[in-house]
């Protein structure tokens, strides 16, 4: 006597239900328990009527399933014991345990290779962010060995204190500034052409000031030139390297899924005619045995 609203399972039922469960594969991606049941519900052989939701379906073979593999390790376990000869239902949930396990097997690799995928980025960034690093430690370190800027190069870096600045013209008062007062009449006019030593003096003085200011291109200001379009295209390469790498690595990944859906689709037709050729077989054994009693 069943239990009021649940379903009886007759083993008739079972046998549909196992076979076009093994048939549709619903444990592969795009075959959902839903279409296995619209595909029970609409048999010609009215069996599955009463089963009301796709969940039902779905129970019932985990049921079965787990029972068989209770059988199946029982068997194992007393191997010396002849085992028994496996019946039509048997045969069909052996196929759709081996269906699941493939199932559970591919979503675990799938899995494998989402979490490599995800540390190949995490190295990327890491390489990207490194390259970038050494970028700036690049352009630091040609700041200090470069040579010295002139002091008005020096002083259009200091944004800051640009407008306070004296303009161009100005700047040659440094070494004109002690040497003009010095002179009092007129004959020293000769003496300022031999004062070519005279522009040694801002080479003097500027060689010491630019590494020893603590406000420098040294102490984190943006290195401007030639070296940081440099630095900027070896980070764009790289970048461009490691991108390349990635789309290979990906269109590998898709040329292998592709291979394996095409076999596992191939091994899937083969079982499905074995087993049909089996019941071809059972078939025509049972009318040999029919004739026989007839």
């Amino acid at each position: 006597m069943s239990t009021p609203g649940k379903t009886s399972f007759t083993e008739a039922m079972d046998v549909e239900i196992v076979d076009e469960v093994a048939l549709m594969n619903p444990f592969k991606y795009g075959v959902s328990w839903e279409m296995v049941a619209q595909k029970l519900w609409t048999s010609p052989s009215n069996l599955c009527k009463s089963v009301r939701t796709a969940k039902s379906f779905r129970d019932r073979v985990m049921l079965l399933m787990g029972k068989r593999k209770s059988v199946v390790a029982a068997q194992l376990k007393a191997s010396g014991i002849d085992e028994p000869p496996r019946t039509h239902l048997d045969v069909g949930l052996d196929e759709i345990i081996m269906l699941s396990d493939d199932a559970i097997a591919e979503m675990k690799q799938k899995k494998t290779k989402a979490s490599k995928v995800k540390e190949q980025t995490a190295e990327v960034d890491l390489a990207i962010r490194q390259a970038a690093m050494v970028g700036r430690q690049n352009s630091g370190e040609g700041s200090d060995d470069a040579t010295p800027p002139p002091p008005v190069e020096h002083a259009a870096i200091h944004d800051r204190t640009r407008p306070m600045l004296p303009t161009r013209p100005a700047t040659p008062e440094t070494p004109t500034g002690p040497a003009a007062p010095v002179t009092p009449t007129g004959p020293a006019a000769p003496v300022a052409p031999t004062g070519p030593a005279a522009p040694v003096a801002p080479t003097g003085p500027a060689a010491p000031v630019a590494p020893m200011t603590p406000t420098g291109t040294a102490k984190g200001k943006p290195f401007r030139g030639p070296k940081r379009r440099q630095v900027t295209s070896d980070a764009d390469r790289l970048l461009e390297r490691l991108t390349q790498r990635d789309a290979d690595q990906l269109e590998a990944q898709q040329k292998w899924r592709k291979l394996d859906l095409d076999s596992r689709q191939q091994q899937a037709d083969n079982q499905f005619d074995v087993r049909m050729r089996e019941i071809e077989f059972r078939k025509e054994e049972l009318a040999e045995k029919a004739c026989g009693r007839g």
